[in-house]
């Protein structure tokens, strides 16, 4: 049996390393402190030491984010943390064998799918990202902003850890991207990149192409969602290629957003990817429907917020929804 299945289905192993994981974090943050804010985000450690022992909650830094949002004082160990948007009625499995009796999600229809499929008590949110905090003083926001000017930020599709490879055609991107640029004025393009995808290849092309590259770093960083905050503030226009959960980020903070809609092939790799593979095929027709409307609502290139993108917001991403500090104690924590 794999050790990140013990940890995510066995509370007393669990628990004996959460204090040890908790403990060595602790010791690593008095020591070095987060760092600092960088473009190209935070590197993959050599030797990574969870945040937590369920393996989902430790993507992308949710469990850190919503730790230091309730003040670092509460234990967090029978919380399970989705790692991002999911369409259709899929609930994974690692989260129904999960031993954590509380799951936060970001909608509550989204509540509603997974509770009725796990019987557990089922939180919802709204966008992580609120909850997060910009990496730069807002003197140094100023001056990178100043620098900047108008920004466009860019989403391309990206592969997924040993699980998949995407492929698109990158010259008809960005073709679309400098388009954009000219039609709207804009100074600078991001290209945010996964960090699996942060090739010195890919790196180099859109940097040959006159875009800036960057990153929210590694995904297991506690970093990496503070990071995407810095990135989408520091940007004016959004977009991408593909439906996912930085669509909903970028509106509830404010940032307009377009889909281009583009072709793209998705292999499954290694297991797990086959495992993947399985699970959406056996939810994939609910997936697609929605899919489609989100992206059917973002076709406009002409990056105005309208009502329509709002509602879509608030149905899969939970934005009339966020919580005080007490008020998310509570409702984690009360029964």
């Amino acid at each position: 049996m794999k050790i990140s299945k013990i940890f995510n289905e066995n509370k007393t192993v669990a628990n004996f390393f959460y204090s040890i994981f908790n403990g060595y974090h602790q010791i690593r943050r008095s020591i070095k402190g987060n760092g600092k804010f960088q473009l190209l985000g935070d590197k993959p450690v050599k030797f990574y030491v969870p945040l937590h022992p369920i393996p989902e909650s430790n993507l992308f830094g949710h469990i850190s984010v919503f730790k230091k949002y309730l003040g670092n004082k509460s234990n967090l160990l029978n919380i399970h943390v989705q790692h991002g948007v999911i369409l259709g009625n899929l609930v994974q499995k690692i989260m129904k064998d999960s031993f954590a009796t509380t799951i936060i999600t970001y909608s509550k229809k989204r509540q509603d799918i997974i509770k009725l499929q796990t019987g557990k008590k089922v939180i919802a949110v709204g966008p992580y990202i609120q909850y997060s905090k910009s990496r730069l003083s807002p003197v140094e926001f100023k001056k990178l902003k100043e620098t900047y000017g108008k920004t466009l930020l860019v989403f391309p599709a990206h592969s997924s850890v040993d699980r998949t490879k995407i492929n698109f055609d990158q010259i008809s991107l960005i073709d679309k991207i400098n388009e954009i640029k000219e039609r709207h004025a804009v100074k600078t393009v991001l290209i945010n990149l996964f960090y699996s995808d942060c090739s010195k290849e890919s790196v180099a092309f859109y940097e040959e192409n006159g875009f800036k590259v960057c990153s929210a770093g590694y995904w297991l960083s506690e970093n990496f969602l503070p990071n995407l905050r810095t990135i989408l503030e520091l940007s004016d226009l959004t977009m991408s290629n593909r439906v996912g959960t930085h669509v909903g980020y970028a509106v509830s903070l404010g940032k307009p957003h377009y889909i281009f809609k583009q072709r793209y092939h998705e292999d499954f790799i290694g297991k797990k990817g086959q495992e993947d593979l399985a699970q959406v095929n056996e939810h994939q027709e609910l997936e697609q429907i929605d899919s489609d409307r989100i992206e059917f609502n973002f076709t406009s290139d002409e990056f105005i917020i309208t009502k329509e993108q709002q509602d879509i917001v608030e149905e899969f991403w939970g934005s009339d929804i966020k919580y005080t500090p007490d008020q998310l104690q509570d409702l984690l924590f009360l029964k």
